[in-house]
């Protein structure tokens, strides 16, 4: 599944693709160039926001960002040579397509460099699968060494607070795709923290997840994925005031994706709480139901019609 929330405006959450709206069909290609070199001269300043951190007096943090750095070019190096395979896969089915027998399909398990399964262009068995930036530096070699860095200097989660600050407040301008690409991160955060058997693995996870969610949202109040994520985050943390905050949030700014709320496991720990079944019963009542404003526009409409009708009936 694409991510853990519903895929609101570019926010790719861990569930479903409900109402994934893509806000740039709504541009000519002219302005879409525009947005682009745009976000290419943000994502420049990006650089220069990590090389000051990464030069400053404290040698932990320093360190740290070197490492997420080296791991962030080696996962780029190898989502190039996995979309390269994938390639490389559907031209052979391509070739083949006429010629598609067990022979052949196995000759191509065997020559595949990830370890066999390539059948119909690169899917299925071991082939690379496409994962997000995210999952993919914290399951490739680099990841191990950033969590267990986390794990052994917690208190590198608060030190981290000030650089995510920076880079978000650097984007806040210009949200699109960058709340796509925040919402990408936590969905990647909570993937690998479902996946890691050690607890405090899991902890420490989440709680960088939760600082990018907290100020994510603080700058874009009103974008509803990353309040349902950042909910997601907090209800797995155990923080259900703040979690039912951020919820509440969501569905004020539209998220109406009620079939994955009621079965999304990420928000278990909220399900028994009275405060969380009422505000889902709300939201759902006030989408469901037209406001007031609404049904007297309606009344006063049919009142009108009315008058037409028996004023036409008039000799």
């Amino acid at each position: 599944h694409h991510g853990r929330g519903g895929g609101h405006h570019h926010g790719w959450g861990r569930g479903g693709g409900h109402h994934r709206h893509h806000h740039h069909d709504h541009h000519d290609h002219g302005e879409r160039s525009g947005e682009r070199q745009h976000h290419q001269q943000h994502r420049s300043g990006t650089d220069e926001i990590l090389e000051q951190y990464m030069s400053s007096s404290d040698d932990d943090l320093n360190q740290f960002l070197v490492l997420v750095k080296g791991a962030v070019e080696q996962e780029k190096q190898n989502r190039t040579h996995r979309r390269q395979h994938r390639r490389a896969m559907m031209r052979n089915n391509a070739d083949h397509h006429h010629h598609h027998h067990d022979g052949e399909n196995n000759k191509r398990r065997e020559n595949c460099p990830y370890g066999g399964g390539c059948h119909g262009g690169g899917g299925g068995g071991d082939c690379p699968r496409r994962v997000s930036l995210t999952e993919g530096i914290l399951e490739g070699e680099f990841g191990d060494s950033l969590v267990l860095y986390l794990v052994n200097n917690p208190e590198m989660v608060t030190k981290l607070v000030p650089v995510i600050e920076a880079l978000l407040n650097h984007f806040a301008s210009f949200p699109w795709p960058v709340c796509g690409t925040v919402n990408r991160v936590l969905c990647g955060l909570m993937e690998s923290a479902e996946k890691r058997s050690e607890e405090a693995e899991k902890e420490v996870l989440l709680l960088v997840g939760q600082q990018i969610g907290n100020i994510a949202v603080g700058i874009w109040q009103h974008h509803p994925n990353l309040n349902y994520n950042a909910a997601c985050i907090n209800a797995l943390l155990g923080n259900h005031e703040q979690a039912l905050q951020h919820l509440e949030h969501a569905f004020n700014a539209g998220y109406h994706n009620w079939e994955h709320v009621h079965h999304d496991a990420d928000l278990d720990g909220l399900r028994s709480l009275a405060s969380f079944q009422e505000l889902v019963e709300s939201a759902i009542n006030k989408q469901t139901q037209p406001n007031d404003d609404q049904q007297e526009q309606e009344k006063e409409q049919e009142h009108n019609s009315s008058n037409n009708n028996s004023s036409s009936d008039d000799p």
